[in-house]
């Protein structure tokens, strides 16, 4: 993936998928791009880290992906019926807002 593919991925995830958190949860079959959804955390540490592979990112940014993906795979991808929170939204929205701006 090259870079502008890359940096449009990122805000595809960034201002595609709704930040709303819905009253039931959703899951792969409801093909409802809402943040709450545990595949919305898997793409964004999918996409993040392989920036980081890539060399567009540095250091700072890896250290907190590293942070966050440890909290995510304790606390949201295999506890199942578990509901996703605004600040764990919140946390990934500044994330991928920073590593957009790194990327200019």
């Amino acid at each position: 993936m090259n870079r502008r593919t890359y940096i449009s991925e990122l805000k595809h995830l960034r201002y595609d998928w709704v930040d709303r958190i819905p009253d039931e949860l959703k899951d792969s079959l409801s093909r409802e791009k809402v943040k709450a959804r545990k595949a919305w955390f898997s793409c964004v540490a999918l996409m993040v880290s392989h920036g980081l592979r890539k060399g567009y990112l540095n250091g700072d940014i890896g250290e907190r992906f590293d942070r966050i993906w440890d909290y995510t795979e304790r606390n949201i991808r295999f506890e199942a019926g578990r509901r996703t929170t605004r600040k764990e939204i919140d946390s990934l929205n500044v994330l991928l807002d920073d590593v957009l701006l790194e990327m200019r």
